[in-house]
């Protein structure tokens, strides 16, 4: 059995972002949600904004994320937007534990530093992992655990893939992302949620993966291998 033992951990901050492309120098971000897991594995404070971009949403964009124009036209600016997240991740410090660490997809922090640049925003260094690693490390874990110890799979409450209705982890990975939808409620047709909060729901997932990860997996020396440093906003 995998043991449960706190791992002197850092505090986390998990953001997420819609945008209206792929290119940070050229497309433009139009949604941030964040949330807070404090290092006790609590899950704290939420933030989530639309951002009003320079330019209309693409049509294929709203297509994709449900974001029409209209969703943000009176939402904060970029600057605006982006100053609020500092203050959220900075505020998510916790005493004598230094700055939390960044969850976030690892082409997310490109737009946050071209934004700041496109802006003149100030900026800091950060440490950022991407939930990718915590999906790869839960897929070899039970592929390991379900082949080695099937016996024990099912006496465990890690992260288990039969709570999304995924009955195997050697899944179709199509099937596997069609269960994942369902388990957070997104029309299994693949249109975006009705509240168009795709950053919103990518967050709740992801902070799923971290308690679990963080309670089961990973110590704070296996973070810090798995980290990688770049800008980010700063608040001054």
């Amino acid at each position: 059995m995998i043991s449960s033992q706190p791992h002197n951990l850092p505090s986390f901050v998990i953001i997420d972002l819609q945008t209206t492309g792929v290119s940070p120098d050229r497309h433009e971000i139009i949604q941030i949600a964040a949330a807070r897991i404090n290092a006790d594995g609590s899950v704290g404070a939420h933030l989530s904004t639309y951002v009003r971009p320079c330019n209309c949403v693409p049509l294929h964009i709203t297509t994709l994320t449900g974001i029409r124009d209209a969703d943000v036209d009176d939402a904060p600016t970029a600057p605006e937007a982006l100053r609020t997240l500092a203050r959220f991740v900075e505020d998510s410090a916790e005493v004598g534990a230094g700055d939390p660490m960044i969850v976030t997809i690892k082409g997310h922090i490109p737009f946050i530093a071209a934004a700041c640049a496109r802006h003149a925003l100030p900026v800091r260094p950060v440490r950022f992992i991407d939930p990718l690693c915590f999906f790869h490390d839960f897929f070899y874990m039970f592929s390991f655990q379900l082949t080695i110890f099937p016996d024990e799979a099912d006496q465990t409450d890690i992260f288990d893939p039969t709570d999304m209705g995924i009955s195997t982890v050697m899944a179709n990975p199509a099937d596997v992302v069609s269960a994942i939808k369902e388990w957070l409620g997104i029309d299994a047709s693949g249109r975006p949620h009705p509240r168009h909060d795709g950053a919103d729901i990518r967050v709740r997932l992801f902070t799923r993966m971290v308690r679990h990860a963080t309670e089961f997996l990973w110590d704070a020396k296996d973070l810090q291998a798995k980290a990688c440093e770049h800008d980010f906003i700063a608040t001054t």
